[in-house]
């Protein structure tokens, strides 16, 4: 860790002496952001620029949506209405749902066992346990070891 005794100090194109710890303070952001600064340039007006911090403006924020009741609002305004949050009114909406009852449910925390992709051999059906031996072959080693059919 750097400390005041041993920090580098930076003299700048006017004839002023900066340390980033000092120059982070003096600016509002962090030594890091500052010690950056100081090792690009020299030059006063570069390094004492103002920060700015760009705000992610969704592409859809001025977009309406007509949903089934009759009611056209920006997502937003239908966050609010409908109490929820906007992040998930959009993933509603992008998977074309638009009955303001649904999309202003609760959404269900945890995971759903619907949604988990993976369905344990013993609760498959007949047909499917068939269907995967015939696509495997059994190895002398005794175990089960999936093949392509024609390869």
């Amino acid at each position: 860790m750097t400390t005041v005794a041993n920090a580098k100090v930076y003299t700048l194109s006017d004839g002023s002496r900066w340390t980033a710890a000092t120059l982070g303070l003096h600016l509002g952001i962090s030594a890091t952001g500052a010690r950056s600064r100081l090792n690009s340039t020299d030059d006063v007006d570069e390094i004492m620029r103002k920060t700015y911090k760009k705000a992610r403006v969704s592409k859809n924020r001025k977009k309406t949506v007509k949903l089934s009741d009759g009611s056209k609002r920006t997502i937003e305004q239908h966050a609010e209405a409908l109490d929820v949050n906007i992040s998930t009114l959009y993933a509603r909406l992008k998977r074309g749902e638009r009955d303001p009852v649904i999309l202003g449910r609760r959404p269900i925390q945890g995971r759903h066992k619907s949604n988990d992709g993976f369905v344990s051999p013993k609760a498959q059906p007949k047909s499917v346990k068939e269907d995967m031996k015939e696509r495997m072959a059994y190895n002398p080693n005794k175990f089960w070891q999936l093949f392509a059919k024609f390869t």
